[in-house]
């Protein structure tokens, strides 16, 4: 009896966790994509903040805890809750908060709540995350967003029956329809197979896929820089990358921020600035040109602060 008593408790225990979540909600991510496969369906991932995040909050008290929302999804998605709690005696077991920062880094979550619809692999179609309006109106937004999932299949299978320069523009079309800083690498296997297809580059894709692959060969250079404070070798990176890529507008913008970062470190205003103006000259209207004067008013501010602060402790 005390075998079946400890052998009981200990698969609940086991079990427990992977509805952590809420009812009918899974935390184990390996678990959800089984799951999902045996039972074609699609993952709703959600990637939340549950004791802290306002609008994780308001998603979950508007929309997921409502058994409507629960019947309206059940029949599509296996519900996964990423927590990622602050509060004193909310943590999570070591084993689900190590598994739930991986997939944070994994699938580039920048903020709470993030909602990734994903197949059974974990290769994310679709992105949202909180939409007013309660249970009704989020499984509508749901339904329209899985039109991302048809078409993705439907592009796929119509590529399969093409070859050369027609399979890779069908897939070029089936890409641009996904969450761009999703294709790599969950897409990895189908931009291979563009280029593969496209050796002139036809579709412009593999330049384009190139530029990215240096992209982030020349932001972990800056990384790796900066953790070691050598200014000068981030000031020589940003120069050869310009010289090398030939970047233009808001793209050349992004890699000069590097120089104005070296120029408000060594707090040399003058430079940065100027860094700054040349910056907003290459595109004015750009995201990062429309900022520019901001940038520089904060930049002026806290130098100003600093300075003031560094003469009140020589006094």
């Amino acid at each position: 009896m005390q075998h079946l008593r400890t052998l009981v408790l200990s698969s609940a225990l086991f079990c427990l966790p992977l509805f952590a979540g809420g009812e009918g909600w899974l935390i184990d991510f390996e678990a959800a994509k089984k799951k999902a496969a045996a039972e074609n369906k699609s993952l709703l991932v959600d990637f939340t903040g549950s004791d802290w995040c306002g609008f994780c909050i308001r998603l979950s008290e508007e929309v997921f805890q409502h058994d409507s929302f629960e019947k309206g999804v059940a029949d599509s998605f296996v519900l996964v809750e990423l927590d990622f709690p602050r509060g004193e005696g909310n943590e999570l077991p070591e084993e689900t908060a190590k598994q739930n920062h991986a997939l944070a880094e994994a699938y580039k979550i920048q903020g709470f709540p993030t909602i990734l619809l994903m197949d059974e692999k974990g290769r994310p179609y679709a992105r949202t995350g909180y939409q007013p309006g309660g249970p009704e109106a989020y499984l509508a937004h749901l339904k329209e967003l899985q039109t991302s999932l048809t078409k993705r299949e439907e592009g796929l299978a119509t590529a399969a029956k093409a070859e050369g320069v027609e399979k890779a523009k069908l897939l070029h079309a089936v890409l641009q329809d996904l969450p761009p800083e999703y294709l790599d690498p969950f897409y990895d296997e189908v931009t291979k197979e563009l280029i593969a297809n496209d050796p002139e580059d036809e579709t412009g894709y593999a330049a384009a896929w190139k530029y990215d692959q240096a992209l982030v060969a020349f932001e972990s250079t800056i990384e790796k820089h900066i953790g070691g404070g050598e200014f000068d070798e981030i000031l020589k990176a940003a120069d050869a990358f310009v010289a090398e890529h030939q970047p233009e507008g808001l793209q050349k913008q992004q890699i000069l921020m590097a120089k104005v970062m070296v120029h408000a470190e060594r707090r040399d205003a003058e430079a940065a600035f100027q860094q700054l103006d040349e910056i907003k000259a290459l595109a004015p209207e750009s995201e990062i040109g429309a900022q520019v004067d901001a940038m520089k008013q904060g930049l002026a501010s806290f130098l100003s602060e600093e300075s003031s602060e560094e003469e009140g402790s020589a006094e």
